[in-house]
């Protein structure tokens, strides 16, 4: 049976989720120490996660270098050869070695056709020092654009392996909290089973879920514009103003509607919050965040996650980071309309507010 179709809805539990009362459907709660101890592990294993990830990006970063780096020096030479074949032409017009004598020749040629001919192969001589000229300047330009990508890669560099060291350093630290906590507890071996069998569910089944349902959530709200203008009462105005009012309902009847796999995913809006959840078997998930008005680099309404729960236990800020990296569920005002940019947004009980205004 597909996955989508054993997706219950559990707003129940989504407004536990946002009350922070979230647990386990169906399980014993663990201790609070095998809990702290187990979100230990889960945070471990993201930050590894992240290591291997940002490892990839530097050596894909020291590749893009060194190729752009090879293609730097084979332009600068060419570059190099250009320079000194337009010097010289330079130096032969500066020193009048070009036209005068062409003119005297031109005065002797006896006959029109003489001289036509004769035109023509100057011009001929003339365009070919023109293009010689358009070839060092767009030469020199398409230099100039790679030595700045190459410096633009080798800070992005650098910025990678800042926050390589930094993540090492913050895996190392959880891993001494880790020993620290086992150490301390009188059932060490059952508490570090406890923890590897969660970190193996987080990779094995949530994770995949979470990307699953983030994946289908990003390609849906990108509908949600389209599906707005074709619900003409969620849109209001009065004069250049615009109001958008849209119920949690509504939106988790168009997310159901629109894609299956997230049939048992729905959303909650609160005041100034937004939970988000749903479950698979004995997996449960849920997202808390609000939506926040962007402004660069293109006017949009951002959801900015605040916490990922899986099962009673909060994620990292690295998979909070990742996961906002990834996927994008904003929603674009010009979209909707593109003469319109969003002013504000609020959430409250079961409704998102967003005003907007004409931008002619």
């Amino acid at each position: 049976m597909p996955a989508s179709r054993r997706w219950p809805a559990l707003l129940l539990s989504i407004v536990c989720a946002a009350m922070t009362c979230l647990g386990t459907a169906g399980a014993e709660p663990l201790p609070a120490e095998t809990r702290s101890l187990v979100e230990k592990g889960l945070t471990a294993y993201e930050l590894e996660r992240e290591l291997a990830l940002l490892n990839e990006q530097e050596k894909q970063l020291n590749a893009q270098i060194e190729q752009t780096a090879r293609e730097t020096e084979q332009k600068r030479r060419q570059a190099d050869e250009q320079r000194e074949k337009v010097g010289s032409l330079l130096r032969a017009y500066y020193a009048g070695d070009q036209l005068p004598p062409w003119l005297l020749l031109i005065a002797s040629l006896s006959t029109w056709q003489d001289v036509l001919y004769f035109w023509e192969q100057a011009q001929m001589i003339a365009e070919r020092n023109r293009r010689l000229m358009d070839d060092y300047v767009a030469g020199f330009r398409e230099l100039q654009s790679l030595l700045k990508k190459l410096e633009e890669d080798r800070s992005q560099l650098l910025a990678v392996k800042e926050k390589y060291i930094e993540q090492k350093r913050q895996l190392e630290k959880t891993e001494a909290e880790i020993n620290q906590a086992l150490a301390a507890m009188a059932d060490a071996d059952s508490a570090e089973a406890e923890m590897r069998e969660w970190t193996r569910k987080w990779e094995e089944i949530g994770l995949p879920l979470f990307r699953q349902v983030f994946s289908a959530l990003s390609e849906t709200m990108n509908s949600l514009p389209e599906w707005i203008g074709q619900n003409k009462d969620a849109l209001t105005f009065k004069g250049m103003q615009y109001t958008l009012q849209l119920a949690d309902s509504e939106l988790n009847r168009f997310l159901h509607e629109k894609n299956e796999s997230l049939a048992g995913f729905s959303f909650v809006f609160l005041d100034d919050k937004i939970v988000a959840g749903g479950k698979l078997d004995d997996v449960e998930i849920s997202v808390t965040g609000r939506y926040e008005l962007e402004e660069k680099p293109t006017n949009n309404i951002r959801f900015q996650i605040e916490e990922l729960v899986f099962n009673q236990f909060k994620l990292p800020p690295s998979t909070i980071r990742s996961i906002e990296e990834e996927f994008d569920l904003g929603f674009y005002p010009q979209k909707l309309a593109p003469f319109l940019t969003a002013t504000s947004v609020k959430t409250e009980a079961g409704k998102l507010i967003v005003q907007l205004k004409l931008s002619l």
